[in-house]
C-alpha cells in the first residue's frame, strides 16, 4: 500500500496537516502518522529510572496528547498507520521518509 507521510504532534498545526493530507489521498493510499518524541535531555533520570520507564511514560503523555489530532483520521475512517519514535525529529522524519521509498 502507497502512504503518505505525515508528521504529526499535539498542536492546531498537526491537525491542519492531517485535514490537508487527507485530501491528497488517492485510491489505495493510506497515511503514516508519524510522532517523533525527543529524547529526555537528563541523563540522571534516565540512569536513576531507566530507559524504558522514561520512554514508556513519553509514550503514555503522547499517546493521551494525541487523541484529539486523531480523531478525524479515525471518524473518517482513513486508512493510517500510527508510529512513534525517538530522537530529534528532523532526522527520525527524514529517515522513515527515506525508508518509505
Amino acid at each position: 500500500m502507497n502512504k503518505l507521510l505525515v508528521p504529526i504532534d499535539s498542536d492546531n498545526v498537526s491537525a491542519q496537516a492531517i485535514s490537508f493530507a487527507k485530501t491528497l489521498l488517492e485510491e489505495g493510499q493510506a497515511l503514516s502518522l508519524l510522532h517523533v518524541i525527543r529524547p529526555l535531555a537528563s541523563s540522571r533520570v534516565i540512569h536513576y529510572v531507566g530507559r524504558k520507564v522514561v520512554e514508556e511514560i513519553l509514550k503514555e503523555d503522547a499517546v493521551a496528547a494525541l487523541t484529539q489530532t486523531l480523531q478525524s483520521v479515525e471518524q473518517d475512517h482513513i486508512p493510517h498507520t500510527l508510529e512513534y519514535e525517538f530522537g530529534e525529529p528532523s532526522q527520525v522524519i527524514a529517515k522513515t521518509q527515506t525508508n518509505m521509498i
